[in-house]
């Protein structure tokens, strides 16, 4: 059972990644000028490490958590 949630939680955070990753890809293919691929990617990295670390970081686990409520009675008995 833990290998299965293990997969569910590496799967949500690609799925999570990947979309991110294409919108971005998208918007930035739309600007009116062009930019050398250093400067898309650290414009992208700039804008992306926070926004999945901070905002979908967190949506994962709580998704991941109501999907597997037993995981987190788990990590509290471990904690104490």
């Amino acid at each position: 059972m833990k290998n299965r949630r293990t997969g569910l939680h590496i799967f949500l955070v690609w799925a999570i990644v990947y979309s991110v990753v294409t919108s971005s890809l998208l918007v930035m293919g739309a600007l009116p000028f062009a930019l050398p691929l250093p400067l898309k990617t650290l414009l992208l990295t700039v804008v992306l490490v926070p926004l999945i670390m901070f905002v979908f970081g967190p949506m994962t686990a709580r998704i991941a958590r109501r999907a597997f409520p037993e995981t987190e009675a788990r990590i509290e008995e471990l904690m104490d």
